[in-house]
């Protein structure tokens, strides 16, 4: 016996119930995801604030070494001359909008007007 394909055959798609569940479980994972990736990324832009704050003052005492420099002088120990001096092969970008600082010798460098122990302490801090 032939069996008519076109009045025997399943329809194959989606009913209106399935795709609920599928964007349920898909909303569900976001929500769980989602924060966790906010909170990896703060912490990311922190560390990349801190690792930058003590690469300047790491090349900020090398320059002052060598120059001879005390506390107090900036002599060609400034922003500019530890990138041209080859202290550093390019001055730091922050993650977040912001300006890095050599400053003095003696003094630590500061992103945004802060120093790193400031940075360190505040780990919740917002970094947008």
């Amino acid at each position: 016996m032939l069996f008519n394909q076109t009045t025997n055959q399943k329809s194959r798609a989606f009913t209106l119930v399935e795709v609920m569940v599928v964007i349920l479980i898909i909303g569900m994972l976001l929500a769980i995801a989602v924060p966790n990736l906010l909170k990896a990324r703060k912490a990311t832009r922190l560390k990349t604030i801190i690792a930058n704050l003590k690469q300047i003052d790491d090349a900020k005492s090398r320059c002052a070494l060598e120059e001879g420099l005390r506390s107090g002088q900036t002599g060609r120990c400034s922003n500019n001359n530890l990138v041209t001096r080859q202290y550093l092969q390019k001055w730091p970008v922050g993650p977040i909008p912001g300006v890095y600082n050599a400053r003095q010798i003696g003094q630590t460098p500061t992103f945004r007007g802060r120093d790193v122990d400031w940075w360190q302490a505040r780990p919740n801090h917002n970094l947008l």
